[in-house]
């Protein structure tokens, strides 16, 4: 019942405009009342339409959860517990999608008939109340969820359905980032990082800066926390390699050396680095080596060999 007082909702927003035939009015009808429910229960979603609809309401959650995720992992091919691990939902492969389609759903075409053939008999002395009686009927066949519609004319264009998917990717991701936002300004680093050793290293503390914190050493300048965690030491050892003399190195690099030096510094290694724009003497050479070889293994992935410096 909840279902069918929506599916009037839809049908009662979209027949504004004057109809021959008002959705009331139609509805209120017996015989009208029983094809549509009838139509409805006989429809059969294939070819992974109902997949589709499955994300496009996981799409349409102001405040989704993780239990809301699990539903939809396994159209991904993963378990529904995968939802806790953040690095498989972060490495999501959304171009399952593309294999799904409504634009020929299971027995629509069948169903279209019967409802044609309704239509024409009961109103066949009226074209106008006939044409909306087949509109009015086709909506039983083609709505999404008990809140939002995606009309006939979407569902069967092909084109119009590849936007739709285009827009369920962008709501994925989306509403992925409202369960497990990541830090900001760490995009950067997602080359080398997972998803959780970056959620992971703001939880932990390393110190509390007792100067004016701005730049990346403090976890948030705006608010005036002076927190220093793991994620600082991940970002000012970035920062460092971009653009102090003997590294300036690209982005790769800097991810991969800040990935391979982070958990090797302590609270008073990073003030120092910080504030005197310099490694401490103590971690020098190693982190010069630390950073010719990722430089190396970034070479040898790129050119099959590495130059000579």
């Amino acid at each position: 019942m909840k279902r069918h007082i929506a599916i009037l909702t839809a049908l009662l927003l979209s027949a504004c405009g004057g109809p021959a035939l008002p959705v009331r009015e139609f509805l209120q009808d017996k015989q009208n009342d029983t094809k549509f429910n009838e139509l409805s229960t006989k429809f059969k979603k294939e070819h992974g339409c109902d997949k589709l609809e499955k994300l496009y309401k996981f799409t349409r959650l102001e405040k989704p959860t993780v239990k809301d995720l699990s539903e939809i992992m396994p159209i991904f091919g993963l378990k529904a517990d995968d939802a806790k691990n953040v690095n498989k939902v972060y490495n999501l492969d959304l171009s399952v999608m593309n294999k799904y389609n409504c634009d020929d759903v299971g027995n629509k075409d069948q169903l279209i008939k019967e409802l044609v053939q309704y239509c024409d008999t009961k109103y066949h002395d009226t074209p106008d109340k006939q044409s909306d009686c087949e509109y009015y009927l086709k909506q039983s066949i083609f709505v999404i969820d008990e809140h939002h519609a995606l009309t006939w004319s979407i569902l069967d264009k092909r084109q119009a359905i590849q936007n739709v998917k285009d827009t369920l990717e962008t709501g994925i991701v989306d509403n992925v980032h409202k369960i497990y936002p990541l830090p900001e300004d760490t995009d950067k680093l997602l080359s080398d990082f997972s998803t959780s050793e970056l959620l992971n290293a703001r939880k932990e503390v390393l110190g509390t800066y007792d100067g004016n914190c701005y730049g990346n050493l403090c976890e948030n300048e705006v608010t005036d926390d002076k927190t220093v965690t793991r994620l600082n030491a991940a970002r000012i050892l970035y920062s460092f390699c971009k653009s102090f003399s003997g590294y300036f190195g690209d982005q790769s690099e800097c991810a991969c050396y800040a990935h391979q030096t982070y958990k090797k510094v302590n609270y008073k290694n990073l003030i120092y680095i910080d504030e005197q724009s310099k490694l401490p003497t103590s971690k020098k050479a190693e982190f010069d080596q630390i950073f010719k070889k990722c430089k190396q293994k970034l070479e040898k992935q790129r050119y099959g060999e590495v130059s000579g410096y």
